[in-house]
């Protein structure tokens, strides 16, 4: 187990779960699970139950509550992708070219400069006019012109782009297993969504 735990965090950051219960004053564990953290889903990376079925059962049960499995992890990410590649493209072909051509700056804005989509989801809700939302300092000067651009629209326009968007993303998470916690899968399923339509745009391949 040490030498798993170790390999895994290496390169990405993890959660480490104990589960235990105490009795007659003892610490009793009955297993651990490794797991991704939010942006990467909770992804199950290993479960190490105590030699004897009442542990086995307990940290099986846990598991489900704590982490996604590889499989479904995968799965919602490539309809992400997907989605970025090709159906949040043609909702937004749908629309006037001048909306289009904001709709495209909202999207390519709410990155950082390196490129970075991973506040996406938050730096998106700004710029739309949520304004419990702080972008960082590295975001807010952009995603601030971003804002007054998409402020200048009618109501109707820029109620039109977040229908495409948010349409998009309750698609993807519909047609998918569902996820633990759900409160974070919607910012990586942002984030990928934006990710695989700025490289579209770019011309890249998708990874």
């Amino acid at each position: 187990m040490r030498r798993r735990i170790i390999a895994e965090t290496q390169s990405m950051p993890a959660y480490l779960y104990a589960f235990h219960h105490w009795s007659g004053g003892k610490r009793v564990t009955h297993g651990h699970v490794l797991t991704r953290t939010a942006e990467n889903l909770h992804q199950l990376l290993g479960a190490w139950p105590a030699a004897n079925d009442h542990s086995r059962a307990v940290v099986e049960s846990m598991t489900s509550y704590v982490s996604n499995p590889p499989e479904t992890v995968a799965g919602v990410l490539e309809l992400a992708r997907e989605a970025g590649r090709s159906i949040l493209p043609a909702r937004f072909e749908a629309m006037p070219i001048e909306l289009r051509n904001a709709a495209e700056m909202l999207i390519l804005g709410s990155c950082d400069p390196s490129g970075d989509y991973t506040d996406s989801y938050h730096t998106l809700k700004f710029i739309l006019g949520n304004d419990e939302i702080v972008p960082s300092s590295v975001l807010e000067p952009h995603a601030g012109e971003m804002r007054q651009i998409l402020a200048g629209l009618s109501l109707e326009n820029r109620q039109r782009i977040r229908d495409a968007i948010s349409q998009t993303i309750d698609a993807i998470s519909a047609g998918s297993e569902p996820l633990v916690p759900a409160a974070s899968a919607e910012a990586v399923i942002t984030r990928e969504v934006f990710l695989a339509y700025a490289q579209r745009a770019a011309g890249e391949e998708p990874n």
